[in-house]
């Protein structure tokens, strides 16, 4: 199940709770109906009672802004060609640390995590970084 089927499912068992709370049935038999916890059932109809049955509809939650901008992410295959070792680096080996600092100094823009600059790195269809789990991160 992807995660929009997943998503729907949750959608349609939230709003049948609200349903069939309207017509008079009981937290537990709703739970037991739809197979989910009586938890759960009072938190939607919680929510729908405060915002509205709209409330319950699933929404899309695209996750968090881009670091860096579409122009910047253009740059950094040219960056990557002058090779590690113009950058300070031992050896011509990109690994996902090598590329972050990369992007840090040309742009300023700090990566947390390994599978951030992996992504983006993945994007471009570059294959030069290695895996998000390298040892030197």
């Amino acid at each position: 199940m992807d995660k929009f089927d997943h998503l729907d499912l949750k959608e349609w068992q939230s709003t049948r709770a609200w349903q069939l709370s309207q017509v008079g049935w009981k937290q537990r038999h709703i739970a037991k109906a739809l197979d989910v916890t009586e938890g759960a059932v009072s938190q939607w109809a919680a929510k729908a009672r405060s915002h509205g049955p709209a409330a319950l509809l699933a929404r899309h939650h695209p996750g968090p802004a881009a670091k860096l901008e579409s122009a910047q992410m253009r740059l950094i295959p040219d960056f990557l060609g002058h090779g590690a070792e113009a950058y300070g680096f031992r050896g011509e080996v990109w690994t996902c640390a090598r590329v972050a600092k990369v992007i840090a100094e040309e742009f300023g823009v700090t990566y947390e995590w390994h599978s951030e600059i992996h992504k983006s790195i993945v994007q471009l269809g570059i294959d030069k970084c290695r895996s998000p789990w390298d040892k030197d991160w």
